[in-house]
């Protein structure tokens, strides 16, 4: 159960900060392709978990 709250404590920090970065010279193209790549990772890891 700890890897749960794990995941959901990433839910809420990786956003945050991909805001951030977005909000930055990096522009939204770069923020979305790197919002995408943390959602899968995050997808990955989760399933990985329940197995």
């Amino acid at each position: 159960m700890p890897r749960v709250a794990e995941i959901a404590l990433w839910l809420v920090l990786i956003p945050s900060a991909l805001r951030r970065l977005a909000l930055s010279s990096q522009g939204r193209l770069r923020a979305a392709q790197k919002i995408r790549s943390a959602s899968i990772l995050c997808m990955t890891s989760s399933t990985a978990f329940t197995q």
